[in-house]
Formats: C-alpha cells, sequence, structure tokens
C-alpha cells in the first residue's frame, strides 16, 4: 500500500476543486443519512445533529481563525470567526429549546425566536464583513461586543420581550414571515456589497461566500412556509444551512491554512530606498557609507558620519567596542541575524543584523541594519498576559464545546444499543458514521488546542528543564501499552540522554511520531528503533524509525504542514495535526526536522534537541 498525502499549496485551482467535490460528496452523505434518521427514527435526532454539526463547525471557523490571525492578518475573516462563534451559541440554545426537547421551554416559540433572532444576527454580519477587506479588525473588542449582542438577544426572548414568531397549531406569525423575507432582502445586501468588493478577495473565496450567502437565503425561504415544527420545509431549511456553514468553513480554512502567507519582496539600488538604518563598515568599525534613515537615527549628516566608527554612533555606549557584541560580529567578519540590544539611556530597544562582504577595496566589510522594536518589546508584556488570557478562554471554549459533543456521540451510542436489533445495516451504519464524526471532533479541538499552547512562555507546560528521554519512553511505552499489544509492536530504544527542554511536550513529540510508525506498518507487525547520536558537544540527534509503507519523496515536504493527512489504513482517524505539531515542538526547542524515506521503504525520522548541561 502507497501512502499518498492530500495536496496543499500545489496546483490550487485544482485542489480546491478537488476538496469541494470531496467536501460536498460527504456532505450530501451526511445529510441523506440525516434525513434518513429523520424518517426512520425521530426527527429531534436529526435536528441535535444537524445543529451540532453547524455548531461545531462554526466553532472550529474561530478557533482556526483566531489561532492563525497573527499571522494572516485577514481582518475580514476574522470578523466573520467572531461573529460566528457567537452565532453558534445562540444556535445552540435554538436546539435546546427545540419542540420535544427535554430543555423545551414551550411548544416551539422560544426555538423560533432564537432561530430568527440568530439568523437577523447573521445576515447583519454578512452585509458588514467586506467592510473589514480594508479596515483593521480588534479581535477581543469584537469578540466581546457580539458577545454583549447575543446576551441581549437571549435576555429578550427568553424574558418575553421579543415578539412570538410560533402559535402551536397555526404555524408562523406574520412577524416570522416578514422578518424572513427582510433577512432575505439583507442577505442581497450581502451579496451586492460582496460582489462590490470582489477584487479585494481571492476569487474562489469570493465565490464559495457567494454560493454559502445564497444557500442561506433558501434556508430563510424555507422556513417561511412550515406550520409544523416536524415539516419537511423545516427539514430543508437545515440541510441547506449545514451546506451554508461548510462553505464558509471552506473559505475560511483555506485562506487561514491551506494558502501560502503572500511575501512581499522589496528591491533597492541604492541604501537610500531602503527604509532602516544602514550603513557600510570596516572590520575595525570605520563608516564608509550610510542611508539616509541612519542619518536620521544618529541626527547628523552623511559627511559628517563617514569616517566615524559605528559603536560611536550607533551602539549602546554603555559598553565599550571590545565588549560590544555587534562590534566582536564586524571585526570578526561574522554573521549576527536579528539580535536585539537596549539602550538605556535612549529608552529603546533596537533590533541589528550584521551580513559580511568581501570588497575590492577595503577588505572585510561588513552592512549592519538596524531597526527600532521598543514599540514590539513594550508590546510584549502585554501580549503574553492577553494570550494567558486567551488560552484560558480557548480552554474553556474547548471543554465547553466539548461536553454536547460527549452528549451527542453518548445518546447516538444509546439510541444504537437500545434499538440495534431494529435497525437495518444501513441505519446501523449512519449511526457509526455520526459516532465516529463526533470522536473525530473531540480529537481535533484537543489537538488544536495543544498546538496552540506549544511555545507559550507562561505556560507551564512549556517551562524548560532537564528531561530524562529513558523515562519520558518508558511512560509513552505504558500510555500506548494496547496499541502495541493490538499491532504485535516490537520497539527498540538505544540507551538515550538527559536533555534540555518542556517534558510535557517532548511527551507530545515522541507520542506522535511513536504513534505515526505504529499506524503505518502496512500488513506486518511494526518494528520500531529510537536511536541517538551526539552531533556536537551541545546537542543530540534522536532518530525514529519503522518498517513502514514509507513515504514517496515528492511528499517529503508537504508532511509537517498544518492539516496535511496522510491517507493510510487510520486516515478516517486523522487529523492532519500530529506532525505539523510535532514539528512546532522541535522548533520551540531550537532544532530542525526531517524525514528520510520512500515508496514500501522504511521511514526515519530526524530531529536535534539541546543536551542538558549540569551547572557547575
Amino acid at each position: 500500500m502507497n501512502k499518498q498525502i492530500l495536496p496543499a499549496g500545489q496546483e490550487q485551482s485544482i485542489t480546491l476543486a478537488q476538496q469541494l467535490r470531496t467536501g460536498f460528496v460527504i456532505m450530501v452523505i451526511v445529510s441523506i443519512a440525516l434525513i434518513t434518521l429523520s424518517i426512520k427514527s425521530h426527527y429531534l435526532t436529526f435536528h441535535v445533529l444537524a445543529e451540532f454539526f453547524a455548531i461545531g463547525v462554526a466553532i472550529i471557523m474561530f478557533i482556526v481563525v483566531w489561532n492563525t490571525y497573527p499571522f494572516s492578518k485577514n481582518h475580514y475573516l476574522m470578523f466573520l470567526g467572531c461573529g460566528y462563534f457567537w452565532i453558534a451559541w445562540l444556535d445552540v440554545a435554538h436546539t435546546l429549546t427545540y419542540f420535544g426537547m427535554p430543555t423545551a421551554l414551550d411548544a416551539g416559540n422560544y426555538t423560533s425566536q432564537f432561530w430568527i433572532g440568530t439568523r437577523f444576527l447573521e445576515s447583519v454580519l454578512l452585509v458588514i464583513a467586506p467592510f473589514y477587506m480594508v479596515k483593521k479588525v480588534q479581535p477581543v473588542k469584537y469578540l466581546i461586543t457580539f458577545g454583549v449582542i447575543a446576551a441581549l438577544l437571549a435576555y429578550l426572548i427568553l424574558g418575553n420581550h421579543f415578539p412570538d414568531t410560533f402559535i402551536p397549531g397555526k404555524g408562523l406569525t406574520a412577524f416570522k414571515v416578514n422578518t424572513e423575507y427582510f433577512i432575505i432582502f439583507i442577505m442581497l445586501l450581502a451579496i451586492g456589497h460582496l460582489y462590490l468588493r470582489r477584487e479585494m478577495i481571492d476569487p474562489r473565496i469570493f465565490r464559495l461566500m457567494l454560493i454559502s450567502i445564497g444557500l442561506t437565503m433558501g434556508s430563510e425561504l424555507a422556513f417561511t412556509f412550515y406550520v409544523s415544527m416536524y415539516g419537511i420545509s423545516n427539514l430543508i431549511g437545515h440541510i441547506f444551512k449545514l451546506f451554508s456553514f461548510w462553505l464558509i468553513y471552506m473559505a475560511i480554512i483555506r485562506t487561514t491554512l491551506s494558502e501560502p502567507f503572500a511575501i512581499m519582496a522589496r528591491g533597492s539600488s541604492t541604501f537610500n530606498a531602503i527604509p532602516e538604518p544602514t550603513i557600510l563598515v570596516q572590520a575595525n568599525g570605520t563608516i564608509l557609507q550610510v542611508n539616509n534613515a541612519a542619518c536620521e537615527v544618529a541626527a547628523l549628516s552623511e559627511a559628517n558620519l563617514l569616517g566615524m566608527n559605528c559603536h560611536q554612533v550607533f551602539h549602546p555606549q554603555e559598553n565599550s567596542s571590545e565588549q560590544c557584541p555587534i562590534c566582536q560580529a564586524i571585526s570578526k567578519n561574522e554573521y549576527l541575524s536579528d539580535f536585539e540590544i537596549n539602550f538605556p539611556q535612549q529608552h529603546q530597544w533596537r533590533q541589528f543584523s550584521i551580513t559580511p562582504i568581501e570588497d575590492d577595496h577595503y577588505g572585510n566589510t561588513a552592512i549592519q541594519v538596524s531597526m527600532n522594536v521598543t514599540q514590539r518589546k513594550n508590546a510584549e508584556i502585554n501580549s503574553n498576559r492577553a494570550n494567558q488570557e486567551l488560552r484560558q478562554y480557548a480552554e474553556v471554549a474547548a471543554h465547553q464545546l466539548t461536553e454536547p459533543l460527549r452528549s451527542i456521540a453518548s445518546y447516538n451510542q444509546l439510541l444504537l444499543n437500545r434499538y440495534y436489533e431494529k435497525l437495518d445495516d444501513e441505519a446501523k451504519e449512519f449511526f457509526d458514521y455520526s459516532i465516529t464524526g463526533v470522536r473525530k471532533l473531540e480529537t481535533l479541538l484537543s489537538d488544536l488546542l495543544v498546538y496552540s499552547e506549544i511555545g507559550s512562555n507562561d505556560s507551564q507546560d512549556s517551562q524548560m528543564g532537564a528531561v530524562d528521554l529513558n523515562q519520558l519512553i518508558q511512560d509513552i511505552h505504558k500510555n500506548l501499552d494496547q496499541n502495541i499489544s493490538d499491532t504485535n509492536a516490537q520497539i527498540h530504544v538505544d540507551l538515550m540522554p538527559e536533555v534540555q527542554g518542556s517534558r510535557h511536550e517532548l511527551m507530545v513529540l515522541f507520542t506522535q511520531l511513536i504513534k505515526n510508525a505504529l499506524e503505518n506498518s502496512g500488513n506486518k507487525p511494526p518494528e520500531i528503533s529510537i536511536t541517538v547520536k551526539s552531533i556536537s558537544e551541545k546537542k543530540c540527534q534522536i532518530t525514529i524509525s519503522d518498517n513502514g509503507i514509507g513515504i514517496a519523496k515528492q511528499y517529503q515536504e508537504q508532511i509537517f504542514k498544518l492539516f496535511t493527512r496522510l491517507e493510510s489504513i487510520a486516515g478516517d482517524q486523522r487529523t492532519g495535526i500530529g506532525l505539523a505539531l510535532a514539528k512546532k515542538i522541535v522548533i520551540h526547542h531550537g532544532g530542525t526536522i526531517t524525514v528520510e524515506s520512500d515508496e514500501n521503504r522504511p521511514t526515519h525520522f530526524r530531529f536535534n534537541l539541546v543536551k542538558y548541561q549540569k551547572e557547575t
């Protein structure tokens, strides 16, 4: 069996089309399964599964956008993510108050009110969102604002201050029907607004958003006809909603995770085209050339700067040139990259880069580039504090979402067990699909939470110290004992050193790589070896090898990307985060990770760790 990698970042239009076709087939299967379930079993089960599928998608959208925003800076999708997070929780209220649910408060009015209020909020969100293609969003501020709006809406409904929308035995009120038409009108405005700004968005994302909004309009139209809470138009409306949420999810994932970030290059033929202070200096520190930005920082003209010593003008005066690390790099003809140093007298932090060059006339020279990073340094303290609060919030949100997911899985399993003899094979298969899907969503939430916490300086799990790899691997062996027994695996381990690192993160790293080897053994018992060799006085190289099905060479650069998933015997259970998580942990520990393999050949994952140096 050959291992194939889902494409990412290559032939992007074809890849997106393939993903949409695959996703469409899955959504059709899910829809048919839910419809069949609603006919053969109970409409409530269909409604709960349909709603919580959409709710789960919305929560995942928010988590993905929130964690990738520092890199993507996509204000449009950040605005949508903040809005859909609270839309998801309002949909939870709609689901729990649905007629027939144990938590229902009446015969259908409350749930209908939650529906119409939530869809109105969604329509306003979609019509406003295109403004944020050019306007900067403040994530925390907008997240809180949407939360206040959602809380106010819930108060109006539960406090009986919201107009009636459904009367048992009579059906929808005029207010409900007219509001649905008004929401459809707002959706048309959203399409128009998006069309006017279509040049600012990727054409593929533009098409996904248009189709999603169109499906939402179809959903609203379906909800203007029903008389019974269990009617056919009600069912059709929920199916349209499923597809709508899925398309927005595809748009967000494509933009924030699957598409490479654009890197802008600035070229120049003269120093003056460089916006940062840049100088050319001899090995002894004599300034040979400066740009305008350097003159502004020094508050001296070019004529005055030429011939002066760079340390005298551009480096902190608290240390002599012999003690200055920047001067030492220049004199020794060494590279210096992103070196940050404090200027106490100016209350500044500056970042320096030194690039040695060979000059025919002056011999060894260097280009020094510096930039003011004071604002970033000052922001780091606030950022760390905010990140800690956000991680705590994300953890709570993940736990809050996990509980209803577990309830869905548990009740589905209970239904399957209780009515097992009455169900045909197809219905049993549909139950298995829904339970497996919920379990995978739980795993995905857990993996995303772990991924977001790696490298956190204020996280207790990320604190560095001495780690005994021998004990760590023994603990992992115990944790994976069932997997190892089931596959008849043999694991051979060298005598491991003590390394400098986070025990929690290294536990995750080794676990992911060992599980990867266990799951890709093909039809033979896995044979895994963990070896070590010293590559320098301070570093060692760990190699984890297996006898599995191998990885084709053309795919080996892609497997460490987030959400890149390997199709194998266990493919349906994977989230595509494991190897990306492993790479992030290795980088956080100051190392690199590589893979050596080929089709039907052993696979060797190699990564570097820092040896623990005992203080004397």
